[in-house]
Formats: structure tokens, C-alpha cells, sequence
């Protein structure tokens, strides 16, 4: 009995989530609109962000793209100066791909329209629904962090 209610609980988490998610989305969709990046151009230059020691190879297998076309992309993306090559100091025959600061900008940028977004959503809210929204969101933070 408890499983069921749990897992309906769930459920309604996760319609609520894509509900947030659809509002966000359209209503900052201009930012996304103005990028000059193709999504495979903003996956990787996202991948090269987030992730340490990033080579071409590593990146070729993790957007399944052929290693011709993503070294096509990241030519690009230098072009921009969004990225660069560096030396791996571990294995020379093995660049290192990095954001620039061009590109930290731009990803802040984004990341800067979701919160400008949600918190447009927040401040519509009363005081006891923040303090219930932000006790009922403290547990899921902190079994992420785990």
C-alpha cells in the first residue's frame, strides 16, 4: 500500500517537473534562439565545460559523431573562440580541449536566463509557499549531493 502511494507520489513529482520545465523552456526560449551554435556545437562545447581532460576522441564517443566531423566542430568553435587545444602534458600526442572565457560567459549567460525564469515563478509565490517549497526540495538536494 505504501509502495503504490509512493510511487504515485512520484508520478505527480515528475508531471509537476516537466510542467516547470515546459514554462521555463518556452518563456526563455529567445536566449536559446539568439545562439549561433549548432546543438551538436553547444553539446560539446557543455561536454568540454563540465567534464575534465576532454580530447577529441573522448568527445567523438560520447555524441556518437565520427572523429573527422568532430574535429570539423571543434574547428569551429576555435574559430569562435570558444575553445582551444592545449597540450596534455601526460600524453603529447593527446590535446586537451578547453572553454574559453568567451564560452563561461555564454554558458552563465543560459544559466543566468533559467534562474532569471524560475525566479520570475518564485517571487508570485507567498512567504509560507517559498519556506514549503524550499523544506520540501532540501531532502531531493541533498540525496543528489550523496
Amino acid at each position: 500500500m505504501i509502495d503504490n502511494i509512493k510511487e504515485q507520489i512520484i508520478s505527480d513529482i515528475h508531471q509537476m517537473g516537466l510542467v516547470i520545465s515546459e514554462n521555463i523552456q518556452q518563456s526563455g526560449i529567445s536566449t536559446w534562439i539568439d545562439l549561433d551554435l549548432t546543438m551538436s556545437q553547444l553539446k560539446s562545447m557543455l561536454y568540454i565545460e563540465f567534464q575534465e581532460n576532454v580530447c577529441i576522441k573522448d568527445l567523438s564517443r560520447t555524441l556518437k559523431i565520427a572523429q573527422p566531423n568532430v574535429t570539423k566542430l571543434i574547428d569551429y568553435l576555435e574559430k569562435q573562440g570558444l575553445i582551444t587545444r592545449e597540450e596534455n602534458l601526460e600524453d603529447r600526442r593527446k590535446l586537451i580541449l578547453k572553454t574559453t572565457g568567451k564560452a563561461k560567459k555564454l554558458i552563465n549567460n543560459l544559466r543566468d536566463s533559467i534562474s532569471s525564469e524560475i525566479s520570475g515563478y518564485l517571487v508570485q509565490l507567498s512567504l509560507e509557499q517559498l519556506e514549503a517549497l524550499e523544506n520540501g526540495l532540501k531532502p531531493l538536494v541533498e540525496v543528489m549531493e550523496k
